[in-house]
């Protein structure tokens, strides 16, 4: 016999036409940076050109936060690209391959990314300690360099970590690692 609550007495009642409760996913984080940053720098365009052009007076500086935005964009894009498995890549050959070497393959294929990224990561953190210690700052508005190469290593360690993961589950999966199977990656990690 089940026991369906009674209103009022402290339980929730389930109805069919309650939504489910959507999960957070960590890369929505990175999704909606990179959605701001785009929407930031496609405004600030439009608006410099047409300050720039009709009344003559540009926005100071537009070039410089531009161009900061971009290189945050890129590296925001990269752990999203990596976990959803959707750097471009030439599989004629490894079709060939029997399973095992696939396994094998991707093993080492994401070892390597993730080995070169915290190459680059190291690299990247370096330079931001340099900029730092120099007191580096853009030529017009006078905006410190160090933070932005900083946040651009972070997100390059952040993908390093995602290609650790991918190397895992390859080696987990005797079909040469995982495969996307959404729009959104949502089978990868």
């Amino acid at each position: 016999m089940t026991h369906s609550p009674a209103p009022g007495d402290g339980r929730p009642e389930l109805t069919a036409t309650q939504p489910a409760q959507k999960t957070w996913r960590p890369e929505q984080a990175l999704e909606m940076l990179a959605a701001a940053l785009l929407f930031a720098m496609m405004v600030l365009t439009f608006v410099d050109v047409v300050l720039r052009y009709v009344f003559n007076a540009p926005i100071r500086g537009s070039f410089e936060v531009s161009e900061a935005m971009m290189a945050v964009l890129i590296f925001a894009g990269l752990p999203m690209v990596s976990r959803k498995s959707e750097h471009i890549t030439i599989d004629s050959l490894v079709r060939l391959a029997p399973p095992r070497l696939r396994q094998v393959g991707a093993i080492f294929v994401q070892l390597g990314c993730a080995a070169a990224l915290i190459g680059m990561a190291w690299l990247l953190w370096l330079r931001a300690m340099r900029f730092s210690a120099a007191g580096d700052v853009t030529q017009t508005l006078k905006l410190p360099i160090a933070p932005v190469v900083q946040l651009m290593a972070l997100l390059t360690v952040a993908t390093a970590i995602i290609h650790i993961v991918l190397a895992w589950q390859a080696l987990r999966t005797p079909e040469g690692g995982p495969r996307a199977s959404s729009d959104d990656g949502g089978g990868i990690l």
